[in-house]
Order: C-alpha cells, then sequence, then structure tokens
C-alpha cells in the first residue's frame, strides 16, 4: 500500500515526517517521527485529529497510549504499566496499589 498524500504539521507549522506502514492482515501503524515537534500535531485531513485523549491519572511510566485501537467512535487506549487498584467508572483515581 502506498498513501502519497499523508502530511503532518506541528503547533508551529513546520512539516514533521510521517509514514504509514503495513502491520498484520488488515492493520497499518503511523509512524511520525515527533521528536522535535511542538504539539498539537496535525494531521492530513484523510486521517485526523477529532479529539484530545489523556489518561485520568497518568503516572510516569504508565506508557498511556502504547496500544490503541478504534471502531467507528469508540476509541480504546491502552497503559500498559498502569498500576491503579482502582475499580468500575469513577474508582479512586489516585490509586497506584496494584502490584505489577
Amino acid at each position: 500500500m502506498r498513501y502519497r498524500g499523508l502530511k503532518v504539521i506541528d503547533a508551529e507549522g513546520r512539516e514533521v515526517a510521517a509514514k504509514l506502514e503495513r502491520e498484520g492482515e488488515g492493520q497499518l501503524r503511523l509512524i511520525v517521527e515527533e521528536q522535535t515537534a511542538s504539539y498539537p500535531l496535525t494531521i492530513d485531513p484523510t486521517i485526523s485529529q477529532q479529539a484530545y485523549l489523556k489518561a485520568s491519572n497518568a503516572g510516569q511510566g504508565d506508557q498511556f497510549g502504547s496500544s490503541v485501537a478504534i471502531s467507528g467512535e469508540t476509541v480504546v487506549v491502552g497503559a500498559r504499566w498502569e498500576d491503579s487498584n482502582a475499580t468500575g467508572v469513577g474508582g479512586e483515581q489516585a490509586n497506584n496499589s496494584a502490584s505489577m
């Protein structure tokens, strides 16, 4: 697959290197070289930012965003090392007592 229209612009209007790669059957990975970019990033109209997602209890090392799944209007974001022991929606956000 080739996609020649991919364009990523940072908050200062600079173009940021980006590419799409095939990953597994029927999956694509968007790779953005954002090390020196200023956020937020704007990704061309075909793949655009519709919302800003942030963990309600983000902690250093949680790896929020290490995996992302999208289906229709539903987005699920993984945080591989999140160590909350809270349960249910609205659980204690400051809880980091789960053992790893």
